[in-house]
């Protein structure tokens, strides 16, 4: 069984995030995006996920995780929408732009029933970080 992913932000980071999912067996990328129309479909059609014109459209797709992979400044409002609906969350450093937001992201991963934020260097899941470790 494979883990249905959703990520917003379709950049340098998102693109990069998507080569390390897509490699994995246990993951589908099933729903991706972007400001960028174009790069949306662009990147739908690389990964087979479905194209969304907008974060409201993702996540009403059947997702176990969203991935947000946009700047700092545009982490709180997907992030806030995902917890809403109870969608464990990734998200990319830094947290956020500030401390209150970080503490609001904090509370409203509480409130969600325990859909703890997961906040790393996109580097520790990299294949070729991987690999070094085993």
């Amino acid at each position: 069984m494979s883990t249905a992913i959703g990520l917003v932000g379709l950049g340098w980071i998102g693109d990069s995030h998507l080569t390390d999912l897509a490699a994995r067996a246990d993951v589908e990328i099933r729903a991706v995006c972007d400001l960028d129309a174009g790069r949306t479909a662009e990147f739908a059609g690389r990964y087979d996920a479905r194209a969304c014109k907008d974060v409201d459209e993702l996540l009403a797709t059947e997702l176990d995780a969203v991935w947000i992979c946009t700047p700092p400044q545009h982490h709180l409002a997907p992030a806030r929408q995902a917890f809403a609906r109870g969608i464990p969350v990734y998200l990319e450093k830094p947290v956020a732009r500030d401390l209150a937001e970080a503490t609001e992201l904090t509370r409203l991963a509480e409130e969600s029933g325990g859909c703890a934020p997961s906040v790393t260097s996109g580097a520790r899941s990299s294949c070729s970080m991987l690999c070094a470790r085993s």
